[in-house]
């Protein structure tokens, strides 16, 4: 299912709904941006196919006045949880699953 490029294209979009989604929840503000850079990886320690992100977040958000509020810690339990949420919610869009094999 991953060799289809599009659908690691689509895994990057799903960390980065998340990521932007909590620090903008952590920082109050409309005009909250946070940063991030987002890497996708196919391939393990032994060059064996191995799908993964690899990401370098801000640890808060951007202000409209320029200047930069920090977030409270990530609660990387959270974070699993949606991200979990919004990569299975892509693979069903995409066809790729169904309701039988979401818990």
């Amino acid at each position: 299912m991953w060799s289809n490029r599009k659908l690691l294209a689509k895994l990057s979009i799903c960390a980065w709904k998340v990521i932007n989604t909590y620090l903008k929840s952590t920082v109050p503000g409309t005009d909250a941006v946070p940063g991030a850079s987002i890497a996708v990886q196919t391939y393990g320690d032994f060059l064996n196919f191995n799908p993964h992100l690899h990401a370098t977040t801000t640890d808060g958000c951007f202000l409209d006045d320029g200047s930069f509020k920090t977030a409270p810690g990530f609660i990387l339990e959270d974070l699993e949880e949606i991200f979990q949420y919004e990569v299975l919610k892509m693979l069903k869009k995409e066809g790729k699953i169904n309701d039988a094999i979401i818990p």
